[in-house]
């Protein structure tokens, strides 16, 4: 692996290393601290933009068969700059940050410990969910639903009613979501608003 140094003052304590794409073989520059540089057809150094995936900091690029592929930057992390003497195959980032990809917040872990932190999270998460009663990758809140249903019941009671796809629009959501709530099947744990 190559390194060059930085010449900023501000950066003295950043380092980089060379690291070639095995499917491309692109040369990349990767700094100990996530940035990310590489040379482009002419030959000048420029920096590239890592993009958020589910969390993860990527770098995007063209697979040989044309289509579009995704370098994780926290696993080319962790193959160049994080030692692992003994052949773990588990990772974590120790700020619990994703996004994150310095190499002091990687570390290889054992499977063991994996597991542990694995069950503890889902644990922490089952707590929380319990707590809050939280309905996961919902697009209303508890009290926005508990104003719809007070919405349904005066809805229920006129004698024109409106029609429920209009009321799901109001809401911004779909007339299946908006009878799942009617029905109870979902956000039972919500009372109507007063």
């Amino acid at each position: 692996m190559e390194h060059i140094q930085e010449n900023s003052d501000l950066l003295t304590t950043e380092e980089w290393r060379k690291y070639t794409h095995p499917e491309t073989d692109h040369n990349y520059y990767i700094s100990n601290l996530g940035r990310v540089r590489s040379y482009n057809a002419k030959g000048e150094l420029h920096s590239h933009t890592a993009y958020k995936n589910n969390g993860y900091r990527c770098i995007p690029y063209r697979k040989t068969n044309g289509k579009n592929g995704l370098i994780y930057l926290h696993k080319i992390m962790l193959s160049i700059w994080v030692d692992n003497p003994n052949a773990y195959k588990q990772y974590r980032f120790k700020d619990k940050n994703y996004s994150n990809c310095t190499a002091m917040n990687l570390e290889w872990i054992s499977d063991e410990l994996y597991t542990s932190l694995n069950s503890e999270k889902t644990k922490e998460t089952l707590i929380y969910r319990k707590k809050r009663k939280l309905v996961p990758n919902s697009k209303l809140s508890e009290s926005r639903v508990a104003i719809l249903k007070k919405r349904i019941i005066e809805n229920e009671k006129k004698e024109n009613p409106m029609k429920w796809t209009l009321l799901a629009k109001q809401f911004g959501i779909k007339y299946r979501q908006l009878h799942s709530i009617r029905t109870g099947e979902c956000w039972a744990h919500v009372d109507p608003a007063k």
